[in-house]
């Protein structure tokens, strides 16, 4: 009996034990599950209070008792109770216990310096008015608040943010949830997406011309000049032409014997909005190869007495009017060039040697100085300036060899030079624009960009637009391997604009006088008759005559920029250049009819608009008469 009695009390310890060991097993598992479900659903951001646990959610009798190690700042419930002005860590103990087991845990939260709502109003405060671009929001705030948000038309705006501009402004609504981990804020903005503007339609209207109507400014044949846009009677185009003698207002172009320039102007108008650009157009010259020298001089002489003349006026600094303009009486006229060189040893003459790319025109700015005085002014030193020529209405000095190195143009020492784009050629003369601060020829990225200022300064070139670039243009040309190569190009932050290498390195640089004594008219004929001699010399064309302004972009030559004469001083230069080729032998008489134009061609002070000015012409080859015609010009 007694032995089964011990048989019976080992058999209970033995499933006592055993029955302990399952218990206590278990215990540690759901203990261990219920630590896990805590790492995984309770957030360690916080923003707002959080609600901490006090059982598990599997196992009731699983319990937690949670210690706040910060308690000024949380308390024991999950409360906040102060906050730092950063996101700051505070340290929680907490026990999980379960069947007679219990285990002390650690958990860090980060305590945001802000709650929900306050970084709701960080987030809505990126939200603009009307969306008009991309936006890249800000979507987590304090290392702890998350922001999801969303758009309720994404064929205008994406949940990306990129904005797609729809035809007409578009109301979208914006929602967005805001989450420590813990606790949610959900709510939603409605915003505008502006639609196309009348400067939208504007660029497309210019775009479309460019690119279907004048894809090129070398121009061949007759423009077919649209007056609406895609045929759209709300946005209409006017044109008007700086010279109707070569390209008139409805685009109807007249060749001649040589390139002429012309600046073909177009106005947008949509409503009571409108935008204004022009296009600087070169035409193409006539094949002389078969002309005879009789049809020649024929053409020139017509090139000279158009049917109509718009009035010129060329003012003085002192803004007193010099001339009502001039018709071009050609007569070979041979100017007055009186050798003033700087001496050697000069600063400003540093006595280096050039390849003459350009011609380069300036005025003087000087009001109260002929071209005399600048001779002293130059010897003086010239403030570390000088150049070759200085012209006005009686004479021209020449201060250096045109095969020297001057200091005129604003461009430093930058030596002239040409970059292969690595594009094909497609037209001879293409459109250049800046966009993102890369250059583009016709649209086509040349991954090309303008040289900095100076050297180790920096500028943010994605800023640069096509505005930036100075008005009279950058040089392409079409390269022997039918690419297109473009001319070097830097930015002057004296100007804001961007400029071409050469003025100073490559350059002959000619001042035009301007003061009050002067008949700047004259200056002006008497300019275009150098600068043909010199382009013929150094085998130039005209497109290589240019201003102070192509080169840095300061405002110079000041007066024919202010008489919007720019190209028609190109053509005067052409004109003289094809008569210095082609009419050296022959002699050429003009006379006036007419008491409002003098015998060289200048119109009087007096003469108005709607005045007809009589004038015949006289050419002689070897003493013999071989050309004799009167002609009528109005004037506009």
């Amino acid at each position: 009996m007694k032995s089964k009695n011990i048989l019976f009390f080992f058999a209970v310890l033995i499933a006592s034990l055993f029955l302990y060991a399952c218990s206590s097993g278990d215990s540690k598992t759901l203990i261990e599950e219920a630590h896990a479900w805590v790492e995984a659903n309770v957030s360690e951001g916080v923003a707002n209070d959080i609600e901490l646990p006090k059982n598990y959610p599997l196992n009731k009798k699983v319990k937690f008792e949670w210690y706040s190690l910060d308690p000024f700042l949380m308390d024991n419930e999950g409360h906040i109770l102060g906050r730092e002005r950063k996101t700051y860590e505070v340290y929680f103990a907490y026990y999980i216990s379960y069947g007679g087991e219990k285990v002390e845990y650690e958990k860090v939260f980060k305590l945001a310096p802000r709650c929900l709502e306050e970084s709701e109003a960080r987030f809505t405060s990126q939200i603009p008015v009307f969306i008009a671009k991309d936006i890249d929001f800000t979507t987590t705030f304090y290392d702890v608040i998350n922001v999801t948000w969303w758009s309720s038309n994404t064929d205008v705006f994406t949940n990306e943010g990129v904005y797609i501009k729809p035809i007409e402004d578009t109301y979208i609504t914006i929602s967005y949830i805001l989450s420590d981990g813990n606790n949610s804020l959900e709510n939603s903005v409605e915003v505008k997406v502006q639609g196309k503007t009348a400067y939208d339609y504007f660029n497309e209207a210019k775009d479309w011309l460019t690119n279907d109507f004048i894809s090129d400014r070398f121009i061949t044949a007759d423009l077919d000049l649209p007056s609406t846009f895609h045929g759209n009677d709300q946005i209409t185009f006017t044109w008007s032409s700086s010279n109707e003698n070569i390209i008139s207002n409805t685009g109807k172009v007249t060749k001649t014997i040589y390139e002429r320039y012309c600046k073909l102007t177009c106005v947008i108008e949509m409503g009571s909005s409108f935008s204004k650009f022009s296009y600087d157009l070169v035409v193409e010259a006539l094949d002389i190869s078969q002309m005879s020298e009789s049809e020649l001089l024929e053409e020139f002489i017509n090139n000279i007495a158009v049917e109509e003349y718009e009035q010129l006026i060329f003012n003085s600094y002192k803004n007193n009017t010099q001339s009502y303009g001039f018709i071009h009486f050609y007569d070979a006229y041979k100017l007055n060039v009186i050798d003033a060189f700087i001496s050697e040893g000069n600063s400003n003459r540093p006595g280096l040697d050039k390849k003459t790319e350009y011609v380069v025109v300036h005025d003087t700015a000087n009001n109260d100085a002929p071209a005399f005085n600048h001779i002293g002014f130059l010897e003086g030193g010239g403030n570390g300036t000088s150049w070759h020529y200085t012209i006005d209405d009686t004479v021209a000095y020449h201060h250096l060899p045109d095969n020297e190195t001057a200091f005129h143009a604003g461009d430093s020492s930058r030596h002239f030079g040409l970059v292969d784009t690595g594009l094909k050629a497609t037209a001879k003369l293409p459109f250049v624009t800046l966009v993102d601060g890369y250059y583009y020829i016709n649209g086509q990225n040349t991954k090309l960009r303008p040289y900095s200022d100076k050297a180790g300064t920096t500028f943010d070139s994605t800023n640069w637009t096509t505005d930036y670039i100075n008005d009279m243009g950058v040089l392409v040309e079409v390269g022997e391997n039918g690419n297109w190569w473009m001319g070097k190009t830097w930015y002057s932050s004296d100007y804001d604009r961007i400029g071409n290498f050469g003025g100073n390195k490559n350059g002959i640089g000619i001042e035009s006088s301007v003061h009050d004594g002067t008949d700047y008219a004259t200056t002006v004929r008497h300019l275009a008759i150098l600068v043909a001699k010199l382009l013929i010399e150094n085998d130039l064309g005209v497109d290589r005559v240019q201003g102070h302004h192509y080169f840095s972009g300061k405002h110079c030559p000041n007066q024919i920029m202010n008489a919007n004469y720019w190209e028609e001083f190109k053509n005067l230069v052409a004109l003289e250049k094809f008569a210095q080729e082609h009419f050296s032998d022959l002699e050429f008489t003009w006379t006036s009819l007419s008491s409002n134009v003098d015998e060289i061609g200048k119109i009087s002070l007096n003469a108005k608009a709607g005045d007809s000015i009589e004038y015949k012409v006289s050419v002689k080859k070897n003493s013999v008469e071989i050309y004799n015609n009167s002609f009528v010009t109005t004037l506009k």
